[in-house]
């Protein structure tokens, strides 16, 4: 599964934006992929799953967004995960926050961080540093 940079969510609910890739997805299913990318912040909504984001989720901030789009990714239960600056709108508790859920996740699956900076540098048992688009530097 992939999230890229720029979250996308769709005019609707977050219940409805998590389903949207998986319609059959339990309630119990959908709190635990928040849970499980830090998106912890959904349980004190007033309407929780039910709370309208907005067209593109524009009543949520970025990084609120991009913890819906990351649970949104991990509800399908990926046996790989692709992070494209998937932290970039975060700030460096909420990324570190989500740092401390994925760290949980390395037994169950593969995470790729394609990232500049930040705590999910981290997680990495591997890491490829490229310049130029070629490979500057390897810690294996």
């Amino acid at each position: 599964t992939y999230v890229q940079q720029e979250p996308v969510l769709f005019a609707g609910t977050i219940r409805e934006n998590l389903a949207w890739a998986h319609p059959q997805a339990s309630e119990s299913a959908m709190r635990a992929a928040l849970a499980d990318a830090a998106a912890g912040f959904v349980e004190a909504l007033p309407l929780g799953l039910d709370t309208p984001v907005g067209e593109g989720g524009r009543l949520l901030s970025g990084g609120e967004r991009q913890r819906i789009v990351l649970a949104r990714a991990l509800l399908g239960g990926p046996d790989l995960l692709i992070l494209d600056e998937a932290t970039s709108a975060l700030d460096s508790a909420s990324e570190a926050a989500i740092a401390a859920a994925l760290s949980l996740l390395r037994e169950r699956l593969t995470i790729l961080v394609i990232g500049h900076r930040g705590a999910l540098q981290g997680l990495a048992d591997n890491t490829i540093w490229l310049e130029s688009g070629r490979v500057a530097k390897r810690e294996i």
